[in-house]
């Protein structure tokens, strides 16, 4: 595998999860029980969550790949 894809999708992934996490979908888990409303809001949360981080780590795997080729040509 190569290096710069796989440093680009790490890094991207964690910066998904960043970016989400100081977002305005973010869970803010309550101490209480949770009802049927609350549960479901939680888990779409927790999907899209997931969903742009891993968009994310899509993204900066391509960016980690194309650099790695500029790089890998000078």
């Amino acid at each position: 595998m190569r290096k710069g894809t796989l440093v680009g999708a790490i890094a991207g992934f964690l910066l998904g999860l960043l970016l989400q996490a100081h977002g305005s979908f973010t869970t803010g888990m309550a101490a209480g029980s949770l009802s049927m409303t609350g549960f479901h809001f939680v888990a779409a949360s927790l999907g899209v969550t997931i969903f742009i981080a891993a968009l994310c780590g899509i993204i900066g795997a391509f960016l980690g790949a194309l650099l790695q080729d500029v790089l890998e040509r000078r």
